[in-house]
């Protein structure tokens, strides 16, 4: 059984280990490039489309955090094709596509109307 984090440091350091655990995944790493450069854009064009894509990133980055660890909890249930698993995957890994959809309608709009 797990300890309880018993003060601020511990829970930081246990956040900053999940991040160490999340690095190693493929995907976080296409995540953490759109970070990146989202970072560069509002570094070189600040308007509020640049903030809105620089917050869009980050919150893409949450969600594939949430997407692992959803896939892994059921992962622990069965290895085996299940098709419940596979609906909770699907739809998990939805809200990172929704993300996504959401900063290419956020560059469209840029594009389009500024």
């Amino acid at each position: 059984m797990m300890k309880k984090n018993s003060s601020l440091v511990d829970t930081t350091l246990t956040a900053f280990n999940g991040i160490r655990v999340l690095l190693k995944e493929k995907a976080t790493k296409r995540e953490i490039f759109v970070l990146v450069i989202s970072i560069a854009i509002l570094s070189f064009k600040p308007n509020i489309y640049s903030v809105l894509l620089f917050v869009l990133s980050w919150l893409l980055l949450a969600a594939e955090a949430l997407n692992t660890a959803i896939e892994r909890i059921c992962d622990m249930f069965t290895k085996n094709y299940d098709e419940r698993i596979k609906s909770i995957k699907d739809v998990s890994s939805a809200s990172v596509i929704i993300i996504v959809f959401a900063q290419i309608s956020l560059l469209l709009l840029w594009i389009f109307f500024e």
